[in-house]
């Protein structure tokens, strides 16, 4: 099981490219957080125009299910169709035009996208990230085993 607040730390050593950011008008609260998730976690991410994380910690051929959360924070992409993305696993298209503000049904409300993947020969998860329109990014990532849920 991996769990990554992916703006909150350096220590990311599994991304390839991107850079860590946080929201800067911490007075302003995130409205929503699923599965108590703390809504700190929604107010850092990673973007950038084309980045990813490789999860290394499973068996190969381990079917994976991965929780990413989005939280739409720059005011700017604070309509639909403002940023969009593309999100692959292990090469394989997962999500499809991501549009984190419409999926959230507004800013600053935290959205999650739940997917499967198998983990590759190596026991390897490539999570790729890649901007269609504005920048790419991801505030949280959980993966687990179909055992651990």
């Amino acid at each position: 099981e991996i769990t990554i607040n992916a703006g909150a730390s350096s220590e990311d050593i599994s991304i390839v490219t991107g850079t860590s950011g946080t929201f800067s008008k911490l007075s302003l609260e995130i409205k929503e957080t699923p599965n108590d998730i703390s809504p700190s976690t929604f107010k850092t991410h990673r973007w950038g125009t084309n980045f990813t994380y490789t999860l290394k910690e499973f068996a190969p051929f381990q079917p994976v299910t991965i929780v990413l959360g989005f939280a739409e924070t720059y005011a700017p992409n604070c309509a639909p169709g403002m940023r969009l993305m593309d999100i692959h696993v292990n090469g394989i298209l997962k999500v499809s035009q991501l549009d984190v503000f419409s999926a959230a049904a507004g800013c600053l409300t935290a959205h999650l996208e739940t997917i499967t993947a198998v983990a590759d020969l190596e026991g390897n998860v490539a999570l790729s990230f890649l901007r269609k329109r504005e920048n790419a990014m991801v505030s949280y990532i959980h993966a687990s085993t179909a055992m651990s849920l």
